[in-house]
This record gives C-alpha cells, sequence and structure tokens, in this order.
C-alpha cells in the first residue's frame, strides 16, 4: 500500500473516514488489514498531527502505540506499521538514532502486516500476581489485561476496569476458560478488546454484560485451522454486542446450544466463519446494517431459525452459511448481493421460498442438496450429500442469473416484476 500516491492522487479522500475507507478498498480489495489500521489512525487524529511534523523520535512513536493500544486495542507492531505508512506519505523523517532498536526495525522495514506472530514475545511483558483472583500481563506504565482468573467457585462475576492501579483494558486468550461455576458476567467500562476463548467452556454462563468500550471481540489474527471462539460452549441465553465493537472473531459463540437471540449493534463488516454455528435454540438475530459479508458456515446447524432479515448491504454469503437449518423457511435476500457461495443452504429440509435479486451474479454449486448428518459430543460429521426432492420456490426476475439457474436444476421459480 502506497499512501503518499493515494494522497497525491485523491486529496479529496481525507474529508472524511468514509472517503479515505471507500478509496482503500477499492484500490486494495485484499488488504482489509492494512486498511483497518490506516483508518484508525486517521480517525483517532494521529495521521493529521503527523502531516504537520518534519521528524518523530522515539517517545513520539510509543506514545501513539500507546494511543491506539488503548483507544483501538491495536497490538504494538502492527501500531508500528501503520504509523510508517503515514509516516512515508507525509515524508516525515524518524529519528533512528533515538529508536530502541526492536522499534528502530519494524519501523524502517517492510509495511507487510503478515509478519510472524512470535515478533509479540519481543515485547517483553511483565506478568504479574495481583489479587488472588486475577493475574496480569503489564502493557504500559499504566494498562494491563487480564491474562488468568482464579475464583473458580464465583457464580457472579464482575470484571473490574482497575486492579492494582492499572487500567484493564484487555481479557487475554484464554483467561476465564473453564471457568464452570460463573453464571453471571460483566465487563466494566474501559476494557477495550477480549481475546479467543477467553470464556471457552464457561458451561453455566447464562449472560453477560459487554460494556460500550469495547471495539473487539476475538483475535483478528487468528490463522489457526480450527480456532476457540470467544465464548464457545458456554449456557449464554441472550447477547447484545455494543456499537463500538468493529472486529469478532472466528467462532465467537460456536455450540451455544441455549442462545436464544443475538443482537449485532456493532460496526462490523463482516460477520466470521463459525461466528454462530451450533447455536440449535437460535430463533432470532439482528445484525448491524454495515455487514457487508457472511463469511462460510457462519450459522450452521441454527436448527431453530425459521426467518433471518439480511442487511440491506450484504454482498455476499459464504459457503454453507445455512447449512442444516432446517426450520428456515422462507429468505429474502436483500438487493445488492452479488454472490451466494456452494452449499449455502444444504440440508435446508423446509425451505420453500428464497427471493432472489437481479443483482445475484454468482449462485455456487449444490446450493439445495440433502446431507445426512451425524451429531456426536456438540459436532457434526456430514457423511456425503444427495438430491433431495425440493418442495422450493424460487422468486426471481427474467433475464437473471437465479432464474437460469432454476431452470438447469428443474426447480420451481416465478418470475418478479418491480
Amino acid at each position: 500500500m502506497n499512501l503518499r500516491i493515494i494522497l497525491d492522487q485523491y486529496p479529496q479522500c481525507l474529508e472524511s473516514r468514509a472517503k479515505l475507507s471507500a478509496i482503500l478498498r477499492d484500490l486494495y480489495p485484499s488488504e482489509r488489514r492494512e486498511i483497518n489500521i490506516v483508518l484508525d489512525i486517521y480517525e483517532c487524529g494521529i495521521a493529521d498531527k503527523i502531516k504537520h511534523l518534519k521528524n518523530i523520535d522515539a517517545l513520539q512513536v510509543q506514545a501513539f502505540c500507546r494511543q491506539l493500544e488503548v483507544e483501538y486495542a491495536l497490538p504494538a507492531q502492527y501500531a508500528l506499521r501503520g504509523l510508517a505508512l503515514w509516516l512515508e506519505a507525509y515524508n516525515v523523517a524518524i529519528q533512528k538514532n533515538e529508536v530502541p532498536a526492536k522499534d528502530s526495525r519494524v519501523l524502517s522495514g517492510p509495511t507487510s502486516f503478515e509478519s510472524n506472530a512470535s515478533q509479540d514475545s519481543e515485547n517483553s511483558n511483565q506478568i504479574v500476581n495481583t489479587a488472588p483472583e486475577y493475574e496480569l500481563k503489564v502493557l504500559t506504565l499504566a494498562t494491563a489485561e487480564i491474562s488468568r482468573y482464579h475464583g473458580h467457585n464465583s457464580k457472579n462475576v464482575i470484571i473490574p476496569s482497575i486492579i492494582d492501579g492499572k487500567n484493564i483494558v484487555g481479557i487475554g486468550k484464554g483467561a476465564f476458560q473453564r471457568c464452570t461455576t460463573i453464571e453471571y458476567l460483566r465487563l466494566s467500562e474501559g476494557i477495550r478488546y477480549v481475546e479467543d476463548s477467553a470464556f471457552f467452556n464457561c458451561s453455566a454462563l447464562k449472560s453477560c454484560l459487554l460494556p460500550q468500550s469495547l471495539v473487539r471481540l476475538g483475535s483478528e489474527l487468528n490463522t489457526l485451522p480450527n480456532p476457540t471462539g470467544v465464548f464457545e460452549h458456554t449456557a449464554l441465553e441472550h447477547i447484545i454486542l455494543p456499537e463500538a465493537i468493529r472486529y469478532i472473531g472466528k467462532c465467537a459463540f460456536r455450540n451455544c446450544s441455549k442462545l436464544k437471540s443475538a443482537s449485532i449493534l456493532s460496526s462490523i463488516e463482516c460477520l466470521p466463519e463459525e461466528a454462530f454455528l451450533g447455536c440449535e435454540r437460535l430463533t432470532t438475530i439482528e445484525l448491524s446494517n454495515t455487514v457487508k459479508i457472511i463469511s462460510n458456515r457462519a450459522f450452521a446447524f441454527c436448527e431453530s431459525l425459521q426467518r433471518i432479515a439480511l442487511p440491506p448491504n450484504v454482498k455476499s454469503l459464504g459457503e454453507m452459511t445455512f447449512l442444516g437449518c432446517t426450520s428456515l423457511n422462507m429468505i429474502r435476500l436483500n438487493v445488492g448481493l452479488t454472490s451466494i457461495r456452494q452449499g449455502a443452504f444444504l440440508s435446508c429440509t423446509s425451505l420453500k421460498e428464497l427471493h432472489v435479486p437481479s443483482t445475484v451474479t454468482l449462485l455456487g454449486e449444490h446450493l439445495f442438496e440433502y446431507v445426512p448428518i451425524h451429531k456426536a459430543n456438540g459436532n457434526a460429521v456430514i457423511y456425503g450429500s444427495r438430491r433431495q426432492n425440493l418442495n422450493l420456490l424460487i422468486y426471481c426476475a427474467l433475464g437473471s442469473h437465479a432464474l437460469e439457474y432454476a431452470q438447469k436444476n428443474n426447480i420451481e421459480f416465478r418470475v418478479e416484476r418491480h
């Protein structure tokens, strides 16, 4: 990504976050992580401060990193690379002789965001023992995250915003996992992020109140083949995700078998893979209008889900999005949707009506086949697939790809005139 060229060719992009976002996403569609970090640096005012600098020293770099860490829960190595892009764009010189070796290497190196995660170990964060219930990972002089919780006999837990004089900004990976007695949980205001598996297998957890300060739920950097979600295998019955959240990690609510309703008020653009997979009692889901992508298996095996209203800006449905949603009987897809990936409606045995807008230009294979599924220990095993006798009516536009698909696959259709 070359910000200098972008600013030269599109000076109007700095008028608002929306304009900058639109241009970056158009020019660099595959670099979502880099774009988000560049936008965060713009939005919090750091980019404007850099614009008026001739050079920058180590203390100022560290101050900017702390601001991004506290306000956006952004790890140091990614903040540094984002800063490097803006420094290069405004031709701001770095006083390398004053920057510690590890920071100099990051700022002067390539601005790729695909660096090895092991670089985190270079930030020798201190682990300290505090009150009997908590262990802290110290991040800065003023901030820390909770790395481990030991109050395993507690039913009601309020996670404080300050412990031992440190502002608690995050909940670390696996910090509360397998705390099987917790039933009620509240995160205090000021907490900015929660890492993957933080509450994994808290099997008695029925209710969780999230703070308005939360900006990230789960890790954006998780590339494991089988990641563990933040609230996976809990007994949550209802969840509301506040508006400030900008990212939700993979499998966040996977196998929450008692979850009945979820409201995502946050400004996320992508509903992650397997976000609600296995939530067999889920009947109500409210998605933010900012959602553009619904990823693979996001609602797989939500067996009680009968209807769903997709946000108006959704562009893509991932593979096997609604796999095994056996109660789903009608879906009206939004105008503007362009692609439906393969297997999106596998084993939706009750599906009677599907309204497909003319904007859809890609329909994957095996959309409506029947899949025999065996469940064991909360996991589903697919044995194969075969065509079922469909009792499905596709509503589509004359000359549309959906009409062609219906004709090709001998599915009953009805042309809608708008």
